[in-house]
């Protein structure tokens, strides 16, 4: 399971690209850097908390994990069967 800090951090750094996006996007459609500005202060508190939720019920997902890549506290499962080249 990813830790809660990574999670954070990995929400952290794509909302402020996303919202760097949204803002531009905005501005384009209404010329107005305060409307824009309104737009993506709305849409990052939003989407922070959705994407940490959605991260977090996924991490309790047990599907898609190739060959017992699924850890438990940090601890390789014990079908973990690591394979020499994984990961180059």
């Amino acid at each position: 399971m990813e830790r809660r800090a990574r999670s954070l951090i990995k929400m952290l750094t794509w909302r402020l690209l996303a919202t760097g996006a949204t803002w531009l996007i905005a501005f384009v459609f209404t010329e107005s850097y305060f409307i824009s500005s309104e737009i993506a202060i709305v849409e990052l508190f939003v989407k922070l908390a959705l994407y940490y939720l959605h991260e977090r019920l996924w991490s309790k997902v047990g599907w898609g994990y190739e060959g017992g890549r699924r850890f438990h506290h940090g601890i390789p499962s014990k079908n973990h069967k690591a394979h020499p080249l994984k990961g180059i």
